[in-house]
């Protein structure tokens, strides 16, 4: 039941990263990264590094 509700709740968060990200510098690669992911800490992951660049 974890596994299911965390996938569910990770393809909302994806939709909203994709909205939160619009206008920034290099967010069209950075929306294809946060795409693909599936478990939340890779979406941390993935925004911790842009972060560090910008």
């Amino acid at each position: 039941m974890r596994i299911s509700c965390e996938r569910v709740a990770v393809t909302q968060m994806r939709k909203h990263i994709a909205w939160y990200l619009k206008g920034f510098r290099n967010s069209k690669e950075l929306k294809n990264k946060t795409n693909t992911v599936d478990k939340k800490e890779m979406a941390e992951e993935i925004l911790d590094d842009y972060l560090n660049i910008i």
